[in-house]
């Protein structure tokens, strides 16, 4: 059990573990509040972001765990239980700072950024877990919430257009065609039959939405520490230049009343992530829009830790050649019968050469585990899902792939009866010891090259 501390007013926390030690009374009612809300009831309101973003089609166990539980120990002492969250909350005065418990005790927080840059596919940002704020996050989420959207298309909506031309659109304008076209007419002695001043509805692109986007844009442009996450990559590139040519009409000036049109969430499931993002954004990044803490309200932002290790490890593997179904999205499912009527999600797995559409066969299946497999052995449900995965693959081997700090991590090693095969954990190296997060970095690029270099074995 981890000492619990809170030092001038930040409570630094750990994932999956507990935390035994005397509480300040006055963070006491902070702590209490936080503790009975669910993670769903804190993401309703609309100053907490959770990732990933779409958080209706992706919430764990929907959404029904708590960010952490507060128990009452003896001799005025508490025990508070993380679940599988990191990241940071803020709430009358109080930070609390949830890191991995994968990061060394003594050392710099460096695995939690290197896991949101690499799943968010943005350059490893210098920060230090440590010294980090919520709103130091915001600004990351961004390129992958941008190109996100635009891929369901661009938001259009229905804006009010005034015309004035000799083609009548939607409804006249009363006074404005009296003042432009009959009062001018008789002040210069011509009064002009031929123009109509009218008022339709057009669907357009230029709308409060895509104008809020655009002033994020701006805003993170005129940043030098934050303008290169406009140009991590050519998708993010392209998707500031769409925003771009869709608001001709932008005026920086017109940012508080751009913000005001978007206090409602806007009508497309797609954009409201985004929509969500630019508004904190934009409240924490512009001083004239200083976001006012309320009391009891509650700031921040949230990671689901193995969406992180699983996404994570699909960049490392996704280029050699693994399949990377995704069960909550509902994509690349597997068949466990001939009527398919059941359906199998493995994490990640290898094609072999005499695989067909029709009978898939792979001659490695891994399933990501952000587990102590190190220390302990695999859970029996985890083994019997990948006795699933070889049966209906055909598969030889499976791995259960788990982050590591141990030089000596526990070696699980199964013989499987029936069909055969085996099923192994093996471990993808933390560094314990970074100089920086530079090193960190290649540090991890070369337990990354290892860790492919034995599939291959």
């Amino acid at each position: 059990m981890a000492v619990l501390k809170v030092k001038d007013s930040v409570l630094k926390l750990v994932d999956n573990s507990q935390h035994s030690g005397w509480i300040p009374y006055e963070h006491l009612t902070t702590l209490s509040l936080l503790g009975k809300r669910s993670l769903a009831e804190v993401l309703a309101g609309v100053h907490v972001l959770f990732c990933p973003l779409d958080a209706a089609e992706l919430l764990p166990q929907d959404g029904a765990e708590p960010i952490f539980a507060l128990e009452p120990l003896e001799d005025n002492r508490w025990c508070v239980r993380t679940s599988n969250l990191v990241g940071f909350l803020e709430c009358n005065g109080l930070t609390i700072s949830i890191g991995s418990r994968f990061d060394p005790e003594d050392g710099s927080s460096f695995f939690v950024p290197y896991l949101i840059a690499r799943t968010l596919h943005i350059p490893p940002l210098e920060f230090d877990w440590e010294q980090v704020s919520a709103y130091d996050l915001l600004p990351l989420l961004f390129p992958a919430a941008l190109t996100r959207a635009l891929s369901s298309g661009m938001f259009k909506q229905y804006q009010r257009v005034s015309t004035n031309g000799p083609c009548f659109k939607g409804s006249l304008a009363v006074a404005a065609h009296i003042k432009r076209n009959l009062a001018s007419g008789l002040v210069s002695g011509r009064a002009s039959g031929r123009n109509v001043a009218s008022v339709s509805s057009q669907l357009s692109a230029d709308n409060a939405v895509t104008q809020l986007i655009r002033h994020t844009i701006e805003l993170l442009r005129s940043k030098p520490a934050l303008a290169p996450l406009l140009a991590v990559n050519a998708s993010v590139v392209a998707a500031v230049r769409q925003i771009e040519l869709a608001t001709p009409s932008f005026r920086s000036s017109a940012l508080v009343s751009v913000v005001k049109a978007n206090r409602a969430p806007c009508s497309c499931p797609a954009y409201r992530p985004l929509q969500q993002l630019c508004l904190k954004l934009l409240c924490a990044l512009e001083p004239s829009l200083s976001l006012s803490q309320e009391p009891d309200q509650v700031y921040g932002v949230l990671f689901d830790i193995p969406y992180l290790w699983e996404e994570y490890l699909a960049t490392v593997l996704e280029p050699q050649g693994f399949e990377h179904p995704r069960n909550k999205a509902g994509v690349g499912a597997l068949y466990l019968d001939r009527d398919q009527s059941f359906l199998a999600y493995p994490d990640f797995y290898r094609l072999s050469s005499d695989s067909t559409l029709t009978e898939p066969r792979a001659d490695l299946v891994l399933d990501a585990k952000f587990k102590r497999y190190d220390t302990y052995a695999p859970a029996r449900d985890d083994i019997v899902q990948m006795l699933t995965y070889l049966h209906v693959l055909k598969a030889p081997r499976a791995l259960l792939l788990c982050p590591t700090q141990r030089a000596d991590p526990l070696e699980s090693h199964y013989e499987i009866c029936g069909l055969g095969g085996t099923v192994d954990v093996a471990f993808l190296p933390i560094p314990a010891q970074a100089e920086s997060f530079a090193d960190f970095c290649a540090q991890m690029a070369q337990a990354e090259a290892d860790l492919l270099a034995s599939f291959a074995t």
